[in-house]
């Protein structure tokens, strides 16, 4: 699965084309995962408000009937990192890497997120 590839520290395979980035994400995701265990409750509670299953299947829902498939094709993952800024990129198809600072703060940003996701998992 593409997730698998971007996701399975230390190599993160998918992003050897940016080796930077690729270096940034292997070194950060202790500290992220120590981090999403310690935030504080408000923030946890947004953090679960985006990626709630309710939404994330509305949305795959109507990325289904945008592209005239079933729901059951519509797959993808986001690794979201805890750096500061708003950005994200599509690791491999299915697979999104984005900056923690937006996802959260900006329903926005991670509804464009996860829908890219969703729709370059489609074109694979």
């Amino acid at each position: 699965m593409a997730r698998d590839a971007v996701g399975s520290p230390p190599a993160f395979a998918a992003l050897d084309d940016v080796p930077a980035l690729r270096d940034a994400v292997a070194r950060l995701l202790p500290e992220a995962h120590r981090a999403l265990a310690e935030r504080e409750a408000d923030r946890a509670e947004v953090l679960h408000r985006r990626t709630a299953a309710d939404d994330r299947r509305a949305l795959a829902a109507e990325v289904a009937r945008t592209h005239g498939v079933g729901i059951g094709d519509v797959r993808g993952a986001v690794l979201v990192v805890p750096v500061a800024g708003s950005w994200w990129r599509v690791a491999a198809p299915g697979a999104v890497v984005c900056s923690a600072s937006a996802y959260v703060g900006d329903a926005a940003f991670a509804t464009e997120v996860v829908r890219a996701a969703f729709e370059s998992g489609l074109r694979a």
